[in-house]
């Protein structure tokens, strides 16, 4: 079925209850015969996302001044037909301990006190390790898993206030950042977790939390507010910890190593050059391109970025940056900008916002005649 393709094992019911057009009862026995998991989570967050509030008891409440909980729109699951929920709620009690299921109960919350996510990560080792056995329970027999995160609307996770934002549970049944950030410090502190979600069939994990993961480990490894014992890492240090989350599937990507860049951006004098080396060697890379990859990024028009201190750190390092810079306009733009002739009159040049911080730092870098600063006077990159 396209869902178990498209979705995995664990996402399938989840994405099957919100798409909801299609849903009956012959669909879900399908999905469980072919492998779809359900979780005692995922019926827990069903039971908190089915039906309909009462719309005029809410009106009449507040005109009253009654302070109500109410959240506009639909709930995620409010449209899922009553005998599809009753089948998925019977298969849950028919799978976890019958009555006896703390239906009303948050295995969300259950895994972050588990994993002793109220103490700070020093202190949260040993109550983690404590309490292994009964998390390792609840993802093998309870089949704990989160729910998919939210398709992206800011493209750098790092810079999204949401999870400062966002109410829980969800209206549209994603998990939210701040949620998922207990599922990545757990795995931070034991990643032999991984393996337990890979064993009930939850393989997306790598890919869900992967973000969260590799920069919460930077920022493990280079705490914002050290502590009076703190001791800077070393250079293999950084290595090995980023080679052993790879070797769990995680990934050092493009993104992540423009974001660590920002992250660390009043810090680079200080850690800018082994974080450099240690990119390249976890990528298997020479330092170049890694320096290359890092002011393609930052020249991404999402990331507006606020200062020039990370730019001013990466350029120079390169050897021909009026080459890279041009290449990375190449890249957002999708012109060959060394085929325009003209870049002051030509009407091929595209619209692609930067903010007054990077125009005026390569205007002043390159000066008021370069090709770079061509393109940004003449609207094809326009300050913002």
């Amino acid at each position: 079925m396209w869902l178990l393709c498209q979705y995995g094992r664990t996402h399938a019911l989840f994405h099957a209850v919100r798409i909801g057009n299609f849903i009956n009862s012959e669909v879900v026995e399908r999905l469980l015969e072919e492998g779809a998991q359900i979780s005692r989570y995922f019926a827990q967050r069903m039971v908190l996302g089915f039906g309909k509030f009462d719309k005029t008891l809410i009106d009449l409440k507040q005109s009253h001044n009654v302070v109500t909980h109410y959240r506009s729109g639909n709930l995620w699951a409010s449209n899922l037909p009553i005998n599809v929920y009753t089948q998925l709620l019977r298969k849950a009690y028919e799978r976890f301990e019958g009555n006896s299921m703390p239906i009303r109960g948050n295995d969300m919350e259950y895994f972050y006190y588990l994993s002793a996510g109220p103490l700070v990560i020093s202190q949260a080792r040993k109550k983690l390790e404590e309490n292994l056995a009964e998390i390792r329970m609840l993802i093998l027999v309870y089949k704990f898993a989160p729910f998919p995160p939210r398709p992206r609307i800011r493209k750098h996770i790092f810079e999204s206030t949401e999870s400062r934002q966002e109410n829980y549970p969800p209206s549209d049944g994603y998990e939210n950042v701040r949620q998922l950030n207990v599922i990545a410090r757990a795995i931070l502190i034991h990643p032999e977790l991984v393996n337990d979600w890979k064993e009930i069939g939850y393989y997306e994990i790598v890919t869900d939390v992967n973000d969260l993961v590799m920069q919460g480990s930077l920022l493990i490894l280079y705490p914002p507010v050290p502590a009076k014992d703190w001791v800077k890492p070393d250079l293999d240090q950084v290595i090995n910890k980023l080679n052993e989350l790879q070797s769990y599937g995680f990934k050092l990507t493009d993104e992540l190593i423009g974001d660590a860049l920002l992250l660390f951006e009043n810090r680079l004098k200080d850690v800018g050059e082994t974080l450099i080396t240690a990119f390249a060697t976890v990528r298997d890379m020479s330092e170049e391109n890694i320096f290359n990859i890092c002011l393609t990024e930052l020249l991404d028009p999402e990331r507006n970025l606020a200062q020039d201190n990370s730019l001013d750190f990466v350029i120079n390092q390169i050897d021909n940056p009026d080459k890279a810079i041009i290449l990375a306009f190449e890249k957002y733009s999708k012109i060959n900008l060394t085929e325009v002739k003209n870049p002051t009159r030509s009407k091929q040049l595209p619209q692609l916002s930067y903010s007054a911080v990077v125009t005026q730092y390569l205007v002043g870098k390159f000066g008021a005649d370069s090709q770079i600063s061509s393109c940004l006077t003449t609207g094809s990159i326009v300050s913002i």
